[in-house]
């Protein structure tokens, strides 16, 4: 699942221009994407996995009143839907209707 986050959700974004213009090189950009999928997975396991129970309360409330493991997005934009997803899950339909894709 974190790969395919980081796949959806990295690929195609700022960070392939500067890979295309030669800004990162191949090993910096394969060393980028084990570490994003990396922090995905992490993060996933923090927040899913029961028997991360503790770590998960340390991490986002801090011990004992002190300051968080994981930051948090204060200062950042709210997200919003990316359209990009809708045409790719429309072409997707359109495909399928029209049968030009037969395999899944």
């Amino acid at each position: 699942m974190a790969r395919h986050i980081a796949l959806q959700c990295v690929r195609n974004t700022v960070i392939e221009k500067y890979h295309i213009a030669g800004k990162i090189s191949d090993a910096e950009m394969k060393e980028f994407n084990i570490e994003v999928a990396n922090k995905i997975y992490s993060f996933l396991e923090l927040v899913t996995n029961p028997n991360l129970k503790q770590e998960h309360d340390i991490a986002f409330n801090g011990v004992l009143g002190l300051t968080p493991l994981l930051y948090k997005p204060e200062h950042w934009d709210i997200p919003e839907f990316d359209e990009r997803f809708k045409k790719i899950i429309e072409k997707h339909w359109w495909w399928k209707q029209s049968g030009i894709v037969t395999k899944e």
